[in-house]
C-alpha cells in the first residue's frame, strides 16, 4: 500500500535571477543553442550559515561530483538511471532572522550572525573559492523557477541537499518527488547507514531513484565553529587555548571567513567595538 506523501514546497516568493552569474547564462546560453538542448542539474541549500563552514561549501562540491561522476572514491557509486548531466550549478540560500533567532533561544545559545552578515559570508566563501557554478539566491527555488522560464528548451532538475541527520530527524523521505524535483543528501559519520536502513524500510513507497544518497562529509559544524571563536575573545581563556582555538578555525572556516569572524563579528575585540560606537556618537552629533 502506498504511503501517502507530503508536498515540499520551497518558499520562493517571486522569480528571482540575483543569484544567476553572467557565467552561468553564458554556458546555459551554448547549452540552449544545442538542437536537442540539455539536461541542467540544479542543487539548492537552506541554510542558518552562522557561520558557513568549510563543509558547507563542499557539500556541493561533493553533490556535484557526485552527480557528474566526478573524482568520486570507488565505494561511492553514482545511480546508474540517472541521467546524463550537461551541467550542474549550486545555490544557496539563508534562512530567515526570525526562524533563525527562535531556534537559537530554543538553544539557549548565544544570539546569531544577523541575517545580511550571514549572506555575505556565503558570498564572501563561494568567491574565496571561486566556484562560478554556485550562487546566493533570496528564496530557495527561485532560481530554478527563473531558468525553466528563461530556457524552456532545457531540462532543469531540482535537487533540494540536506544532511542525513536533518533528512532522519524529519523524516523527509516520506515528501513527494518526481522527474523535475528530487533530493539529494549528503551523508554524515554515524547517521548515513541509519538514513540507509530507513530508505531500505520505505522502498515501497520511496523513489529510490528520486531520492539520492551522495557520500559523506566531514563532521564539521558551525557550532564548532562559534564555540572556537568565543574562545578566541574569552578574556578568561590563555595563550595555549586561543591558540588551539584558532588552528581549529582553520579547520572548520574559509580563511576570509574567519578573518571577518575574529576582525569585524560579534567575536571582534570588545575595544573595537567600543572605539566603533564612539565613532558612531561623534558622527551623530549636530
Amino acid at each position: 500500500m502506498e504511503k501517502k506523501k507530503k508536498q515540499y514546497r520551497p518558499r520562493c516568493r517571486e522569480l528571482n535571477d540575483a543569484a544567476v552569474t553572467q557565467g552561468m547564462h553564458q554556458h546555459l546560453t551554448a547549452l540552449a543553442s544545442k538542437k536537442d538542448g540539455g539536461i541542467v542539474a540544479i542543487v539548492t541549500l537552506l541554510g542558518t550559515f552562522s557561520p558557513v563552514t568549510v563543509s558547507h561549501i563542499d557539500a556541493f562540491v561533493q553533490a556535484r561530483n557526485f552527480l557528474t561522476n566526478d573524482s568520486m572514491p570507488s565505494e561511492i557509486h553514482r545511480p546508474e538511471d540517472l541521467e546524463d548531466l550537461d551541467l550542474v550549478l549550486g545555490f544557496a540560500s539563508v534562512n530567515a532572522q526570525s526562524y533563525v533567532d527562535r531556534k537559537f533561544a530554543r538553544l539557549g545559545a548565544a544570539p546569531p550572525l544577523p541575517y545580511e552578515d550571514r549572506r555575505y559570508l556565503v558570498e564572501l566563501a563561494i568567491q574565496q573559492q571561486k566556484l562560478e557554478w554556485m550562487g546566493l539566491e533570496d528564496w530557495e527555488g527561485c532560481s530554478v523557477a527563473y531558468l525553466r522560464k528563461q530556457y524552456p528548451n532545457l531540462t532543469f532538475i531540482h535537487f533540494v541537499m540536506n544532511g542525513a541527520d536533518d533528512v532522519l530527524k524529519y523524516q523527509k523521505w516520506n515528501y513527494m518527488t518526481d522527474e523535475e524535483n528530487r533530493f539529494i543528501t549528503m551523508g554524515r559519520p554515524g547517521m548515513t547507514g541509519r538514513l540507509l536502513e530507513e530508505l531500505q524500510k520505505a522502498k515501497e513507497w520511496v523513489n529510490l531513484s528520486q531520492f539520492l544518497v551522495g557520500p559523506e562529509l566531514q563532521e564539521v559544524s558551525s557550532t564548532q565553529a562559534r564555540s572556537a571563536l568565543e574562545t578566541i575573545q574569552s578574556t578568561s581563556a590563555d595563550t595555549t587555548s586561543k591558540k588551539e582555538a584558532s588552528e581549529e578555525l582553520d579547520a572548520l572556516l574559509d580563511r576570509a571567513v574567519k578573518q571577518w569572524c575574529i576582525t569585524e563579528g560579534p567575536w571582534a575585540p570588545q575595544d573595537k567595538d567600543e572605539s566603533k560606537q564612539k565613532m558612531l556618537k561623534l558622527k551623530q552629533k549636530p
